[in-house]
């Protein structure tokens, strides 16, 4: 008898290791850096990450069939890549974390926030600056646009291909200190 997986008491089937050994594959480190980090990969194999050799001078990465190449100097902190090879990231400082879109065709966009995902359809979220605190902001085709009015504070986490947003949010009339889930969806 073979067995090529297994289920879980939850009734979750989970696959079989691989047969024979699992080579990793170096992808390599940038001249002069020294801590890297990898931190998403997309279904083409493409990996985005950072590396660093001192504290506050990070500098982004793309490794792609074999090639590793450096980031423009305003995509430092790399997050998420989607399968079209646009990154989304912020500028790691000491006071603030600007965000930045790197689009396939090499050109650098400030969203005007701080990115925290995007999905297949380039549409980025994340958390941006407001008068009196911040809100979850979205931004798509060059188009940036802030988040619920009704909440003080609010923060997108995370996006899905349909467009649908996880986010949290404070409400300053029950408990301004009270952390609520929420799923968004605005444009």
């Amino acid at each position: 008898m073979t067995v090529t997986g297994a289920a879980l008491s939850t009734g979750v089937a989970v696959a079989a290791a691989p047969a024979g050994p699992v080579a990793p594959i170096d992808l390599g480190a940038l001249p002069g850096i020294t801590h890297n980090s990898a931190a998403s990969i997309n279904d083409r194999g493409d990996v985005v990450g950072s590396g660093y050799s001192s504290p506050y001078d990070s500098h982004g990465f793309r490794w792609s069939r074999g090639v590793l190449t450096a980031l423009p100097d305003t995509a430092r902190a790399p997050f998420p890549i989607n399968d079209a090879g646009q990154i989304a990231g912020d500028l790691p400082g000491r006071f603030s974390s600007p965000g930045f879109v790197l689009r396939p065709d090499g050109t650098v966009v400030d969203p005007g926030f701080t990115p925290a995902d995007q999905n297949g359809r380039g549409q980025v979220v994340g958390t941006g600056p407001v008068p009196g605190g911040a809100h979850a902001m979205s931004w798509r085709d060059g188009r940036t646009v802030d988040g619920p009015e009704d909440a003080a504070l609010s923060e997108a986490l995370a996006i899905n291909n349909a467009g649908q947003i996880v986010g949290s949010t404070f409400d300053p009339v029950t408990d301004d200190r009270v952390r609520r889930l929420c799923l968004l969806t605005w444009g």
